[in-house]
């Protein structure tokens, strides 16, 4: 009557009287036999070899400090294998399924697909992966941060307002741009080798311009008929590759150098006012009728304005000698150039590039 009761039959009851012992079931067994299905190292090693073969983003070309490396994020774990398994067709070898090429990526490679985003501070991105107690210590700095971050766009904004009064003023913005790796294409080949960096600086100066209604724009109470506003003007763009400069203080400097040079011949070659350096001034403003005091602000709570006289005794403008920062051309790394000359040995580069890569 318990079979009923339990659902059993006797092939159950007898099974399990044959496998106990002394009251207690043997270990189950499954699985453990000696004819498993084993991956060969060899596969192992070619999956490897596949992952290590990706060019890795240079660390100094990235934003966080972080010991993860990253490859470029145009492809999936999914297209890695395809391409992987294309390799190893064309070379007559066995290859692995995608989860064992996933494993093996995931555990054994610290790596991830890097995708530009929006620049983050430093400062911010630490404290917010400090742990609580790192936190409270930095807390005050971090507080300090977000003041003047606020304090900065009202100024930002102030400036904005002020140029629609006086259009002889001159604000300019700037930001440094997401590197460019060339070249660049829709086939896999260019993905497994290494590219060219590029950095491009951007330099927008804003204007004041008379707003143009659009046309069969109806006429609203907060219209800004003939009111002025601010649009980025004139956008200047340094742009040099890691053969020429690297991504640093010294040519961020020489852009802005230049830039000064040309809409303020007064101001060139400054480093330090007072011994307050250059990099410590958060606003800075010349008057039209002395061209020779710049007067400054180190923080944006400040409520007075330090001044500095630009000109020496003599009456001469106080510009100390600045030096080139690189007497010899950069040399770009060795498996960089020969990926680079396989490119274009192999016409995947138009050959009219040819003395650019040639020259590097």
């Amino acid at each position: 009557m318990f079979k009923n009761t339990l659902d059993i039959n006797d092939r159950t009851i007898k099974t399990v009287t044959e496998k106990s012992t002394d009251g207690f079931l043997k270990e189950d067994q499954r699985g453990k036999h000696n004819k498993h299905y084993t991956v060969g190292e060899a596969i192992k090693n070619d999956i490897r070899d596949h992952i290590k073969g990706i060019p890795k983003i240079e660390s100094h070309y990235l934003r966080a400090q972080t010991t993860r490396e990253f490859i470029d994020g145009g492809k999936t774990i999914s297209d890695l294998h395809r391409d992987y398994v294309d390799q190893c067709k064309r070379n007559g070898r066995n290859y692995g399924n995608y989860v064992m090429y996933s494993r093996i990526f995931n555990g054994e490679f610290n790596l991830g697909f890097f995708a530009p985003k929006k620049d983050r501070g430093e400062l911010c991105v630490a404290y917010e992966n400090s742990n609580p107690e790192d936190k409270l210590q930095h807390k005050k700095k971090y507080d300090e941060h977000l003041v003047e971050k606020n304090l900065s766009r009202e100024e930002k904004k102030k400036d904005k307002e002020a140029l629609k009064i006086n259009k002889n003023l001159i604000v300019a913005v700037y930001d440094l741009q997401a590197v460019l790796q060339v070249p660049r294409g829709n086939v896999s080949v260019f993905y497994y080798k290494s590219k060219l960096n590029n950095m491009n600086f951007t330099v927008s100066k804003l204007t004041a311009e008379n707003a143009e209604r659009k046309r069969n724009q109806p006429t609203t109470s907060n219209s800004n008929n003939g009111d002025l506003i601010v649009n980025h003007g004139i956008t200047e763009c340094y742009f040099w590759h890691e053969g020429e400069g690297n991504r640093g203080a010294d040519e961020i400097g020489s852009c802005l150098l230049k830039f000064i040079e040309k809409e303020l011949h007064s101001l060139t070659g400054i480093t330090t006012l007072n011994k307050i350096r250059i990099s410590d001034i958060k606003m800075m403003t010349i008057a039209k009728n002395r061209p020779n005091i710049l007067k400054y602000k180190t923080s944006y709570t400040d409520t007075e304005w330090s001044e500095a006289n630009l000109l020496s005794r003599n009456k001469k403008l106080i510009i100390p000698d600045t030096k080139q920062a690189y007497t010899t051309k950069i040399k770009i790394k060795e498996n960089k150039k020969t990926d680079l000359m396989t490119l274009l040995q192999n016409n995947h580069i138009p050959s009219f590039y040819a003395d650019f890569y040639n020259n590097l």
